[in-house]
């Protein structure tokens, strides 16, 4: 019983470390408890915002406490099950503690969770050789845990606030342009090339992002203007419009964009759409619409450039 509790616990330690390992620390992937359990708060929040549209904004805070939460129960039970067996020979008790109580699991999910938390009551002591060695190991894994875990939550935030920055300025550009008159077809060449690179730039930074911090698709933004599911649209068409230019300069830098736009659009599809094929427009459609935003109007292929030049 001892070795089967051993191995259970070890290896529920070792699942969880992997997914921590996977989701914080490998620079291009995320670990598969949390992926599944981000994926399902979303669907579930996706549903219920069918009734309630405001509640899409709580699913991915939502979907991040939860991961932590169940990162630290798994570490918590898996340790408790390798101690369950030793709470008798490996641990002297306090005085106010009775001796006959002291083999529950409850006692051991106790002292797994003082120890894992560093809170350390002292109540409860280890005392055999090799038990003083793993609850010191034990207190650095959950140590390492609530930093990185903080770690985590204090970078998602600057990705989040990028994105919607870059969201708001295209909105702000679109609505500039209408109002001005001025487009791309009357646009300078060479404003329009800095504009066509500033935007390929941060769509890749967009597309790394998205890679590095998977959790980050699932933070809805309720205002059209400053979510990036709708400006995705708008630069398409920004790109496409561009490449109608007479200049061969601007009409490389909006191939370049287009480029970028596609791989991101690939990478959505692939990584949280469960799409891997499509074009650019169907992709991205399906992007806005998975984030409660559809289309204002039916979007045909190939119609994004004209619908831009419509508008204005």
């Amino acid at each position: 019983m001892t070795v089967l509790l051993t191995v259970l616990g070890v290896a529920l330690i070792g699942v969880a470390l992997r997914d921590i390992f996977h989701t914080l620390f490998a620079p291009t992937g995320s670990g598969s408890i949390s992926s599944l359990t981000a994926r399902h708060i979303w669907r579930l929040f996706r549903r219920w915002a069918r009734r309630r549209p405001d509640v899409l904004t709580l699913a991915g805070p939502l979907a991040l406490l939860l991961i932590i939460a169940l990162w630290t129960l798994a570490l918590t039970i898996g340790w408790a099950l390798v101690l369950w067996p030793h709470l008798a020979d490996a641990f002297l008790l306090s005085a106010t503690e009775r001796p006959e109580e002291d083999h529950g699991f409850v006692d051991a999910v106790y002292i797994s969770l003082v120890t894992l938390s560093t809170l350390g009551y002292g109540d409860i002591t280890p005392v055999s050789d090799w038990m003083r060695i793993v609850a010191p190991l034990e207190a650095l894994i959950g140590f390492a845990l609530m930093t990185a875990s903080i770690s985590w939550i204090l970078s998602i935030y600057p990705v989040l606030s990028r994105r919607r920055h870059l969201a708001r300025e295209v909105f702000l550009l679109q609505r500039t342009e209408r109002q001005t008159g001025v487009t791309t077809t009357n646009m300078s060449q060479g404003t329009l090339e800095s504009i066509l690179m500033d935007l390929t730039q941060r769509t890749i930074n967009l597309r790394n992002d998205l890679a590095q911090f998977p959790i980050t698709y699932y933070f809805h933004t309720p205002d059209r203007g400053s979510a990036i599911e709708v400006a995705l649209l708008e630069i398409a068409a920004l790109a496409r419009a561009s490449c109608d230019h007479g200049s061969p300069a601007v009409r490389l830098c909006a191939a370049l964009l287009l480029e970028a736009l596609t791989d991101l659009a690939t990478h959505v599809g692939e990584a949280f759409l469960d799409r891997d094929t499509g074009s650019l427009d169907d992709l991205l459609a399906a992007y806005a619409a998975d984030h409660s935003h559809p289309l204002e109007r039916d979007v045909r292929e190939g119609d994004i450039a004209g619908e831009y030049h419509a508008e204005r």
